[in-house]
């Protein structure tokens, strides 16, 4: 695999941290792995929609036991920063922010458009989209060359400002995909693969070949504002 290439290429080279921690709860899943320097990874990864305040830290603990490491063991921690889900990414920083300040380990933060290129790149043959749930009527979207570079900034865009804007980039991955694909009116879109979450292993794999894809400033990237309505309800004001 070509992200395997690159770090054997120059790992003797890098300041390579031993035991990387990593998870994500960005997306409609929670996930967790420890990577280390020689190429060894434990991951558990769930599909949940909601559920991940409870779920995060029994699945790092569990992914710590499988890999016969503690807490001390790890030299730093990475974790998407969206954009995505406002509850599961308020989960993941925190908890990432809490570990790095107890532990005085490093905390580094990606994308999770990034994150999920990554992957996606492993099989791409062009320049490709990721597309991330909104759970609005709008998408997440950002383009990346085959090789999982970003070649844009990320955005969110309706079906129509994204068919806009198709330039030569027609393929597409990500959560969104399907709900895209509903509404889009052209039909020349081209699903290479599919990507549904980023995987945190590849996340760590990447941090040791392309850690200028990643970021210290662990702050959400929300890309736009939470949906908060106004209550409709009456409250009786008591008089004293």
């Amino acid at each position: 695999m070509l992200y395997l290439i690159y770090w054997l290429l120059y790992k003797h080279s890098m300041d390579i941290f031993k035991k990387i921690l990593t998870f994500d709860t960005s997306v409609s899943a929670c996930s967790a792995a420890l990577f280390d320097h020689n190429g060894n990874g434990t991951i558990i990864k769930e599909e949940m929609p909601r559920g991940q305040s409870e779920a995060l830290m029994p699945m790092i603990e569990d992914v710590l036991e499988r890999s016969q490491c503690s807490y001390e063991d790890v030299d730093c921690i990475v974790t998407t920063i969206g954009p995505g889900a406002f509850t599961g990414l308020r989960i993941g920083l925190s908890v990432a922010k809490a570990l790095g300040l107890s532990l005085n380990k490093p905390v580094f933060g990606v994308s999770t458009l990034q994150a999920i290129a990554f992957e996606a790149s492993e099989s791409a043959k062009v320049d490709f989209k990721v597309l991330v749930e909104t759970r609005r009527d709008d998408f997440y979207i950002q383009d990346f060359s085959m090789e999982g570079f970003p070649i844009s900034e990320p955005q969110a865009l309706s079906v129509d400002d994204i068919e806009r804007n198709m330039a030569d980039v027609k393929c597409i991955t990500g959560d969104a995909v399907d709900r895209f694909l509903k509404l889009a009116k052209h039909e020349k879109w081209g699903v290479f693969t599919s990507v549904q979450s980023p995987d945190p292993l590849i996340m760590a794999e990447r941090l040791l070949v392309v850690p200028e894809l990643f970021t210290r400033d662990v702050e959400p990237l929300y890309l736009r504002g939470a949906d908060v309505s106004q209550s409709k309800k009456q409250y009786r004001v008591l008089e004293g």
